[in-house]
């Protein structure tokens, strides 16, 4: 119903719900996922929209009307991949992350456009019938993650590095 009265109240609460540490440890913890599945495949909007979820709708929302006192697109798919990859199958975390590491600014979201990057790796070393040439896209991908904490000094920054870096290693091997 919030979506029909209030489209931009939905969006801006599944928003800060994927936003926050707390928001995603619900979703994580959850006894079901019917919650998350809403979020990834909805239910029929009756508006020639067909199936769509609520994260895709409420980014399409953020991303029509970007404010700098609003919540964005960006977070929202960082905190989806995030209760993906912690809930698994670690594979379905692969289009959240890669839809945040095209919208997060490196600037504002550092830790979670890095832990995108190794998120969007990670689904890649894991897959098994990736190529070559997607393992070596993959890599690099990690490197960029280290990269943008190199000159980070706290413990977030330097877990995440060393993740990356231990990610980029095994690929390589």
């Amino acid at each position: 119903q919030t979506w029909h009265d209030e489209p931009g109240a939905a969006a801006d609460a599944i928003a800060r719900l994927l936003s926050t540490e707390t928001g995603r440890g619900i979703f994580i913890r959850a006894a079901d996922a019917t919650a998350l599945e809403r979020l990834e495949r909805g239910e029929d909007t009756g508006d020639n929209q067909g199936m769509i979820g609520d994260a895709e709708r409420a980014a399409g929302y953020l991303l029509q009307r970007p404010r700098l006192d609003q919540p964005s697109a960006g977070p929202l798919w960082y905190g989806l991949g995030h209760i993906r990859e912690r809930r698994g199958p670690v594979r379905a975390s692969g289009e959240p992350f890669t839809r945040a590491a095209d919208l997060l600014d490196p600037a504002d979201h550092p830790y979670e456009l890095a832990e995108s990057q190794l998120g969007m790796a990670r689904v890649v070393f894991q897959d098994g019938r990736s190529s070559d040439a997607d393992l070596e896209s993959a890599r690099d991908t990690a490197r960029q993650a280290q990269q943008l904490l190199a000159a980070r000094a706290d413990d977030l920054s330097r877990q995440l590095r060393e993740q990356a870096n231990a990610m980029a290693w095994l690929i390589e091997r």
